[in-house]
Formats: structure tokens, C-alpha cells, sequence
């Protein structure tokens, strides 16, 4: 299985840095979901590095997503994409 750089990205977001996050230049985090080895789907940050974010679905992992980062201006930059089985 390819690492997390290499894996299709599914969907990507960004939110206002967290208190414990890596910004960008704009003071955003950009996170872009790929699905694991064994089938979930979390979000990454852009180095490649998990956050604690992940579902068995794409739209379970949007829902968790607005769930944990609402209060951090969430802003869906890619639109979701289903892996094709």
C-alpha cells in the first residue's frame, strides 16, 4: 500500500490554526482526507502526518470533521470524491 503522500486525495479543508497547529502563510491548516490501510478514512495534514480524524465513510469523515473543527471556521476546499471500488 503507498504511504499517505502518495494515496489519492478524497477531499481537502482548511481551518483557522488551533492553538497546537501548523499554520500557512494565512493562518490556515490544510488537511486533505485519504483512506488507510485498513480502509478508514482520515484526514492528513499536508506533511503527511495523521490527525485523530478518521471514519469507515468519506461523508462520515466530513461529518467527524465539521464535528471537531466548527469552531475553527472549517471550509471544504475540494469537493468529496468516492474512491471507486
Amino acid at each position: 500500500m503507498q504511504s499517505p503522500e502518495e494515496q489519492e486525495v478524497l477531499a481537502s479543508l482548511s481551518i483557522l490554526s488551533p492553538p497546537s497547529g501548523r499554520p500557512d502563510e494565512d493562518g490556515r491548516v490544510r488537511l486533505h482526507l485519504r483512506q488507510t490501510k485498513t480502509g478508514r478514512y482520515r484526514w492528513f495534514h499536508k506533511d503527511g502526518s495523521p490527525t485523530v480524524v478518521a471514519e469507515s465513510s468519506v461523508e462520515n469523515a466530513l461529518r467527524a470533521a465539521n464535528f471537531a473543527w466548527r469552531t475553527w471556521d472549517l471550509r471544504v476546499e475540494k469537493e468529496l470524491k468516492t474512491p471507486q471500488a
